[in-house]
C-alpha cells in the first residue's frame, strides 16, 4: 500500500504540470520504474494498491484575498481517472466532539 497525504502540494511548473504527479500516473499505468542505477533496466511493481488525498478545488469563497491555492483543480484527468473519488465536507465542532467523544468514551470506561 502507498499512501501519498496530498495531491495537491505537489509543485507546479511553468507550463501548469505537475511532475511528480505525473511520474505516479505512469507507475499506477506501467506498473515500473526506470532504475537510475542500471541504466536501461526497470523495475517492476506487483500487487501495488494506492491511496491518496488531496485538497478540494478552491472556490472563491475559501481563497483567501491575493493568495494562489491550487487545490485538486491542479491534478490532470489523466491521473484522477484511476482513482474512486470521494469527497465530504468539513464536519462541525459538534461532530467532531460526538465522533471523538464516542471512542473516549468506549476507550476510557468509568
Amino acid at each position: 500500500v502507498l499512501s501519498i497525504d496530498d495531491f495537491s502540494m505537489a509543485k507546479m511548473n511553468q507550463w501548469g504540470d505537475m511532475p511528480l504527479l505525473e511520474l505516479v500516473r505512469q507507475v499506477i499505468e506501467f506498473r515500473r520504474l526506470y532504475s537510475l542505477t542500471k541504466p536501461g533496466e526497470w523495475k517492476s511493481l506487483i500487487d501495488i494498491f494506492i491511496m491518496a488525498s488531496a485538497l478540494p478545488a478552491p472556490t472563491l469563497a475559501r481563497t483567501p484575498p491575493g493568495r494562489r491555492v491550487q487545490g485538486s483543480r491542479g491534478i490532470s484527468a489523466r491521473l484522477k481517472r484511476h482513482f474512486f473519488i470521494l469527497s465530504s465536507g468539513v464536519p462541525s465542532a459538534a461532530a467532531i466532539q460526538h465522533i471523538f467523544g464516542s471512542v473516549v468514551a468506549a476507550a476510557l470506561p468509568n
